[in-house]
């Protein structure tokens, strides 16, 4: 779940936001729909990929997905632009192959992979979604697929509630945007290490509309 700032100015800024440890503690207090959610993701997943299948995640977070699907395939990547985050994803999921890289120019060979991933609601949260989309496509396999997962419309007070437990203060919601300004005020977060170093804003696209050959809407 990566959020962007429209902002370009403030790029280096939402990278220097996901080298903390900030989803961790909300993840431990998740909504129970969130909870549900990521369940249903999972059993989605289990029920859709093929047992020793070539997969690459596309933003694999903290290794959740691929540590569920490297028990099932010995070829599977992990990419995260996070440096923090690729770390986690190597403790939780040491025998797969954990790469950092940004999901809309991978380093990642043509047509390797029988699918494509991006859960959590990565995809709904990427601002250049249809690049990212046409890199996936550019590494599945002919006859591969790409598979998401992205929240609802109804989603919404679940969301709010995830970037609450952030620290995040919701500063205005639109009809697919939620803006927020940076304001890490858990005492969680601190004693995790994280500080403010300033004010900014940060959009969360609450919903997507977009055409893959499997589609999974969560909560």
């Amino acid at each position: 779940m990566l959020p962007q700032n429209r902002n370009e100015k403030n790029e280096s800024s939402v990278k220097e936001f996901y080298e903390k440890p900030v989803f961790e503690e909300a993840l431990r207090t998740k909504p129970e729909k969130i909870a549900r959610y990521l369940t249903n993701e999972e059993e989605f997943l289990l029920g859709r990929v093929k047992n020793g299948a070539a997969i690459a995640e596309l933003g694999c977070g903290d290794g959740r997905i691929v540590s569920l699907l490297g028990k099932y395939s010995d070829k599977i990547i992990g990419l995260d632009f996070s440096h923090y985050y690729v770390s986690k994803a190597k403790e939780k999921a040491p025998c797969s192959g954990i790469v950092r890289g940004d999901a809309t120019n991978t380093p990642l060979k043509d047509e390797s992979f029988d699918y494509a991933l991006f859960m959590f609601n990565t995809l709904g949260n990427l601002n250049r979604e249809i690049q990212a989309l046409n890199e996936a496509k550019r590494i599945i396999k002919p006859e591969g697929s790409i598979l998401f997962s992205v929240y609802s419309k109804k989603a919404l007070p679940e969301q709010l509630g995830m970037y609450a437990a952030l620290g995040l203060n919701v500063r205005e919601v639109t009809a697919d945007t939620v803006y927020t300004e940076e304001g890490l005020q858990s005492k969680a977060l601190f004693d995790a290490g994280a500080e403010i170093t300033g004010k900014s804003r940060w959009a969360f696209r609450r919903n997507k509309t977009a055409h893959a050959n499997l589609i999974y809407r969560g909560a």
